[in-house]
Formats: structure tokens, C-alpha cells, sequence
């Protein structure tokens, strides 16, 4: 009991400067304020729409923008919290010029206390599992380090929650493991290509009947088929979400990369933490920017292979001159997209399959978040100690679970949460840059197998 009250204290003190940041933050420009306009939508007319406040956005369109970002969990959240807060009333928004505004300030303030509940909860279960075979200090100093790594996207913070849970659960309580699994797609869509895949191959494993294979995949395929039938008969797309067209898209702008760039792309995303992996990225630094990769790599700079994929300025969009790709419906867009970006990675081939290891290395190392060294004012070499220290423990997390859980399914070695490490950081280094964000998803996962969650299994 003391051990965790202890790891409670000690994660509060870590989250304070977050969880005042995100008071005065959420919701973010970008995705985030997307998922509240979808959120208020659902709020205000019971529809799955994206209502942005003050404009004149027709109604169709208003469908097809919360198609765009379809994953309903993350929005049915935000609307519930503000109809918590509005039982019997509507929240006025007559001042607002958009759902940033003072009118929704409870409503962030019950959504921001809600997230870190789950922070401190997913911790908590963590560190009780690495309790049972790590010393107690090694356990704490491991769970920190997880706390700091989660993810700062509230939507993604869900998807991590939820998958916590439900492998955790899986060998105790199976039939609720099982919903929860269910649930996950409509949280992040990559779980409905995932979920069948990985229960495939451990119930091939284990020598399930395929009569009890059919029943999981229905119970874990239900929910979403259900989504997918609603996006269906309201916008004639069979999908939980819109977006993976843009994501592919992104994609392929990459698989465009000389050699020699996708070779600057190991150096580029060579993190600078702990010391001596910056002093190998420093040294060959000179590479990177005589290939221009400094550039291409740079998410921010407007001739990156991101920003170029996304404003359409690059080889995708210029694939798409010939067509009057600007007067068609965002699902037709959509379409012509996922056309256009699938022919040039077959064109391209050699160079996506180069980048599948560069984005698979990249996404070995998800981001720590050191604000917490400015906020209490540590001094500099403390900062730069427990920076170090906390880089390396970072290691053990996937780059050090994933060559083992490789190692175990090379000697036939199976579980569940090895499996899902592995084909989540298979498919988001194959069809994705691998972002820090989609990193976070594999925490769970390689710490889970790494206290032997499930090592009656393996």
C-alpha cells in the first residue's frame, strides 16, 4: 500500500506542470479541436458531425468532416462531459468564435481531470505488474519513465487506456478483456486490421477450435461492423474513418526519398538522448544536410515530404493535376487519393520498403516529456542527469522487448502482448512515418510482456 501511494505522489508531481498546460491548451489547434467540433456536434443535434461553430458549412459537409475523423470514442467522451455539465441546458455559445472559447471551460476542466485519472490509473496497474518480477525501485523508476512517455493526445491517451485493460484483463477476466478489445478500433482504426491478425495467429498457436476463432472475431469485429454500416447509409462509405487515404498519401510523398536520403533518415531520427546516441547523431550530422534529408525530415518545413503530401505540392499532388481533384466530395478526394499514393509506392517499391526500417527505428523511441525539469527549476546538471538516466530506461521499453518478443516467435515462443508489439510496430513502420504518437501504442504492450503478464502463454 505504501509502494503505491508512493508512485501516486510521485506521478502527481511529474503531471502538475501538464495538467496545467492542458487546462489553459485543450482543445489544440489541429486534431484536437476537430474531435471537439464532432464532440459539440453530437452534443447539439444527437448527429456524428463535425460542427464548426460560426460558419456556414452545410450540412452534408458537416457528415463528411466527421466522417474524416470517424474513431467515435474519443468524441461521444467530449459530448457526454458536456452534457454532464449542460443536463437540461444548451451551452451558449453566441460569443464564441469557435468551441475554443470560454463557454466550454468546465467542460475542459472535467475532461483534463478524467485524462490524468487514466494516466495515474495506467501507471498504477503497470507498476504493480512489473512489482511481481523487478525490485521495487527498478519497477518505480520504469514506471515513471512510462508516465512520461504517454501519450499528451487525449484521443491516443484513450486508445493506450483501453488497451492497457484489456490485455491486462485477458487472462483473468476474458469475455470483458474481449469488449474491450472490441471497442478499440473505434478508438484508432489500425486496431481493426490488427485485432483479427493477432488473434489469428495465437489461436493457430494455441490450437483453438475454429469455432471458437469465428465467435472472437465476431464478438472483437461487431461494434466496429455496426460503425461501419452507420458511416455506410449516412455517407455510402463502408469505414470507420476517412483518413487513411491522407495517411498513405503521406507515405508515398516519402517512398519518393533518394537512397542516400532514407540512409540520413537512420541519422535523422538517431534521438539526441542519452549522450552518446547525440554524439554519433552529431558526428555524422554533415551527411544529413548535404542530402538535404534535414529538410525532407522536418515536419515543419514546407518542402518536407509531410507538409509537401499534405498541401499536395509534391509527387502526390502532382499525380493529381489531371484530374479536378479540387471540385470533388472529401470522400471522393479520398478515393482518388488512396489511388494515386498506392501506384506510386508500387512505383517506388524498393524506397518503401528501405523506409519501413528507418520508420520502424524511428518509432522505437517515443518522446519523454521533460517539462517537469523547468517547471520545479532543477538545476542544470540534476536536468541533464535525470534526462539521461531516464533515456536509457527508455531502451527498455521497446527497443529491448521487441528483440526479445522477435526472438521468442523465431523459437515459437507466443503471447498476446508480444504479438501486439510486434505487428503494431510492424504496420505503422510499413504504411506510416511512425510518428512519436503512434510509438505510444507499443509502451503497453512491451512492458506488459516484459513483466510476463502472460508467461503461463509464452
Amino acid at each position: 500500500m505504501k509502494q503505491l501511494v508512493f508512485i501516486i505522489f510521485v506521478s502527481i508531481l511529474f503531471l502538475i506542470p501538464n495538467y496545467q498546460s492542458d487546462l489553459a491548451s485543450i482543445p489544440n489547434e489541429g486534431d484536437e479541436i476537430q474531435y471537439w467540433e464532432i464532440g459539440y456536434g453530437i452534443f447539439n443535434s444527437g448527429e456524428y458531425k463535425r460542427e464548426v461553430i460560426n460558419s456556414n458549412i452545410d450540412e452534408n459537409s458537416k457528415l463528411e468532416l466527421g466522417y474524416r475523423r470517424g474513431e467515435p470514442v474519443y468524441p461521444f467522451i467530449i459530448a457526454s462531459i458536456m452534457r454532464v455539465q449542460n443536463f437540461s441546458n444548451n451551452i451558449p455559445i453566441e460569443n464564441c468564435l469557435s468551441v475554443r472559447c470560454d463557454a466550454f471551460d468546465e467542460e475542459v476542466e472535467l475532461l483534463v481531470f478524467l485524462a490524468y485519472l487514466l494516466k495515474i490509473s495506467i501507471v498504477i496497474l503497470i507498476f504493480k505488474n512489473l512489482n511481481r518480477r523487478f525490485s521495487t525501485f527498478f519497477s518505480i523508476l520504469l514506471s515513471i519513465t512510462l508516465l512520461l512517455m504517454l501519450p499528451i493526445e487525449y484521443k491516443d491517451l484513450i486508445t493506450v487506456f483501453l488497451l492497457t485493460t484489456s490485455i491486462h484483463n485477458y487472462y483473468k477476466q476474458k469475455n470483458w478483456s474481449l469488449f474491450i478489445f472490441s471497442i478499440l478500433p473505434l478508438s484508432n482504426a489500425v486496431f481493426l486490421y490488427l485485432l483479427p491478425f493477432v488473434f489469428t495467429i495465437y489461436f493457430f498457436h494455441k490450437k483453438e477450435s475454429l469455432k471458437k476463432w469465428f465467435a472472437v472475431m465476431l464478438v472483437l469485429l461487431l461494434p466496429s461492423l455496426m460503425w461501419m454500416t452507420r458511416n455506410y447509409l449516412t455517407i455510402n462509405e463502408f469505414s470507420i474513418t476517412g483518413r487513411a487515404a491522407e495517411v498513405l498519401s503521406i507515405r508515398a510523398e516519402y517512398s519518393t526519398n533518394s537512397f542516400e536520403q532514407i540512409l540520413a533518415g537512420y541519422i535523422f531520427y538517431t534521438p539526441a538522448k542519452p549522450f552518446i546516441f547525440g554524439s554519433i547523431q552529431g558526428s555524422l550530422w554533415s551527411y544529413v544536410i548535404d542530402s538535404g534529408s534535414d529538410i525532407l525530415y522536418d515536419r515543419s518545413n514546407s518542402n518536407s515530404s509531410y507538409k509537401m503530401a499534405k498541401n499536395l505540392t509534391g509527387a502526390v499532388g502532382s499525380r493529381l493535376e489531371i484530374v479536378s481533384f479540387e471540385s470533388k466530395t472529401y470522400t471522393e478526394q479520398q478515393k482518388i487519393l488512396n489511388t494515386v499514393s498506392t501506384d506510386l509506392i508500387k512505383e517506388n517499391f524498393s524506397q518503401h520498403l528501405l523506409l519501413s526500417t528507418v520508420f520502424g527505428y524511428r518509432g522505437i523511441f517515443p518522446s519523454i516529456n521533460f517539462e517537469f525539469t523547468e517547471f520545479y527549476s532543477l538545476p542544470e546538471n540534476i536536468s541533464l542527469f535525470v534526462k539521461e538516466v531516464l533515456s536509457f530506461l527508455r531502451l527498455f521499453f521497446i527497443p529491448y522487448a521487441l528483440l526479445k518478443s522477435l526472438s521468442n516467435l523465431l523459437n515459437k515462443k507466443v503471447s498476446l502482448s508480444s504479438l501486439f508489439l510486434i505487428t503494431l510496430w510492424g504496420f505503422f513502420a510499413f504504411f506510416t512515418h511512425f510518428i512519436p504518437r503512434y510509438a505510444t501504442h507499443l509502451l503497453i504492450p512491451a512492458v506488459l510482456f516484459l513483466a510476463n503478464i502472460d508467461k503461463e502463454e509464452v
